[in-house]
């Protein structure tokens, strides 16, 4: 009976190591996904920066043009 207990142990302790390792690397992979929507973010932000400051140029230029 100690002998199966102790097998019963063996097994849920490896299903258990297993589970941790696939769960590290499952965060590795969160993390990496994080990372890479942050630079996206920071892009998308310069992008409409740039956008915004090109529209109001060209608004602005519409404008000046129509009352000459």
């Amino acid at each position: 009976m100690d002998f199966r207990n102790d097998e019963l142990l063996r097994v849920n302790s490896n299903s258990l190591k297993e589970i941790a390792d696939e769960t590290a690397s499952e965060n590795k992979t969160m993390v990496s996904l994080a990372s890479k929507s942050r630079a996206d973010s920071r892009t998308m932000r310069i992008a409409t920066l740039i956008g915004t400051i090109y529209a109001s140029i060209s608004l602005v230029t519409v404008s000046f043009q129509s009352f000459v």
